[in-house]
C-alpha cells in the first residue's frame, strides 16, 4: 500500500492504494467477493479484507498523519473497479459508516447471480439504521455492454464477444440499481456516468480521475 499526500492550503488529501498484479486472479477472486452461498473455495474473503482496512490500515493512517502533520482524519472514500467495484457495494452495504462515499466502477454485479443485489436490498429495506447517510457515485462504460467490433475481428468471434458482454448487462444493471437507491432515500448523495466509447480497461483512467476529483475538490456531489 503506497501513500501519496497532495498538499493543498489547509487540507491535505492522501490516498492509499492496494493493487493486485496482473497474475493475481487467485486473489483478486478471494480478497474482493464476499461471503456467499455458491461461491468457489477461493472465493468470499471480502469481510476480512475489510476488517483489515477498518481495524489495522485506517488506524495507522489516522495516527501517522497525526504524527507527522498534526492532522486528523476527514473524509473517507472507497474506490474499486470490478470485482473491487464489487466490494466496494458490499462494503456500502453491510458497513455503511466506514466511508464517507463510495465510488463503484464496472462492479460485478453478475457475480454469483447477482448476489450483490441481495445485499442492497438489505440496504434499502433497513429501518433501524444509524444516522450515516454515505454517498455514492456509479461508473460504467457503454463498450462493457455493447462493444464495438475490433478492426481485424471476424464476425464470428465479435458475435459471440458481443452475445458475453450483453448476457453481462453491465450498464442495465447499474442503471437499474441506481433507480432503486435514488428511491430508496437511504444514500446523502449519488450520481452516474455512464461513459461512452469506454471499455472495462479504459474506464478506469476516466472513473477514478472523476471519482476521486469530484470526492477531493467538487464536494459535495451536486
Amino acid at each position: 500500500m503506497n501513500p501519496g499526500p497532495y498538499l493543498l492550503p489547509h487540507r491535505w488529501k492522501l490516498c492509499i492504494s492496494n493493487c493486485f498484479g496482473v497474475d493475481a486472479s487467485s486473489f483478486i477472486s478471494r480478497d474482493l467477493t464476499p461471503p456467499a452461498n455458491g461461491i468457489a473455495g477461493h472465493e468470499g474473503g471480502a469481510d476480512v479484507l475489510l476488517s483489515f482496512l477498518q481495524n489495522k490500515v485506517k488506524p495507522l493512517v489516522a495516527r501517522r498523519l497525526y504524527e507527522s502533520r498534526g492532522a486528523t482524519v476527514g473524509r473517507e472514500a472507497l474506490y474499486g473497479h470490478s470485482y473491487g467495484g464489487l466490494l466496494s457495494l458490499y462494503a456500502l452495504f453491510t458497513r455503511t459508516d466506514m466511508f464517507t462515499c463510495i465510488l463503484a466502477s464496472s462492479r460485478s454485479v453478475w457475480w454469483n447471480e447477482g448476489y450483490i443485489v441481495t445485499e442492497e436490498r438489505r440496504f434499502r429495506e433497513k429501518v433501524d439504521c444509524k444516522n450515516s447517510s454515505p454517498s455514492l457515485m456509479l461508473f460504467v462504460a457503454n463498450e462493457e455492454q455493447t462493444p464495438t467490433r475490433s478492426r481485424g475481428e471476424g464476425e464470428d468471434e465479435y458475435n459471440r464477444r458481443l452475445r458475453r458482454h450483453r448476457g453481462l448487462h453491465m450498464v442495465d444493471n447499474v442503471i437499474s440499481m441506481n433507480s432503486r437507491l435514488e428511491r430508496s432515500a437511504r444514500l446523502e448523495r449519488l450520481s452516474i456516468r455512464v461513459y461512452h466509447g469506454e471499455d472495462h480497461e479504459t474506464v478506469v483512467a476516466c472513473s477514478l480521475n472523476r471519482g476521486l476529483a469530484t470526492f477531493l475538490d467538487d464536494w459535495p456531489l451536486v
